[in-house]
């Protein structure tokens, strides 16, 4: 299958937002052939459907092995396998990778709001403060944002505390 209409597949999905749209998107994905010019384009649209379609475990698997052939590789790739990891309940590999790609990308928003994430879910207070007040600095801007993320770590850990399984923020 060629790149555009596969491409086309995964915007009528995320117009109709149905699972089965997303599964049929990330099997023609699947079908295009690998080519440099929109290898990050077509990888980012197979990572979303597989978030859509909650599919943790192939997420993970596709974004460790990608992970393993460019030890540094894209922060798109590395959300994917966070997102995965937390998803699934991995929390410790979660944060092990949030680590990792902090450690690459210090400044990145996107990391430390991973990482306070998984730090709530663990009940990890003090650490979660201080990545809260770390992603504030990097930016003023970002006030709203930041309450926000407080709110849905608040919701998360109420959602964790009465077994209620994750929420979908």
């Amino acid at each position: 299958m060629k790149f555009d209409q596969a491409a086309l597949n995964y915007r009528i999905a995320s117009a109709c937002d149905s699972p089965k749209a997303f599964a049929d998107a990330l099997a023609a994905l699947e079908q295009v052939p690998p080519s440099s010019d929109y290898e990050e384009e077509l990888l980012c649209m197979k990572m979303d459907c597989l978030i859509r379609l909650r599919r943790w475990t192939k997420l993970i698997e596709l974004t460790s092995a990608l992970i393993k052939k460019d030890k540094v590789a894209d922060p798109n790739v590395w959300i994917g396998l966070i997102t995965g990891l937390a998803s699934s309940l991995q929390h410790g590999k979660a944060l092990e990778s949030a680590d990792k790609a902090l450690s690459v990308w210090p400044d990145d928003p996107h990391f430390i709001v991973f990482k306070a994430r998984i730090q709530a879910l663990r009940e990890e207070w003090d650490q979660v403060d201080s990545l809260l007040v770390q992603y504030h600095e990097l930016d003023a801007y970002k006030d709203a944002y930041t309450e926000q993320l407080a709110s849905t770590v608040r919701i998360e850990w109420i959602h964790n505390l009465f077994d209620c399984g994750p929420s979908n923020n």
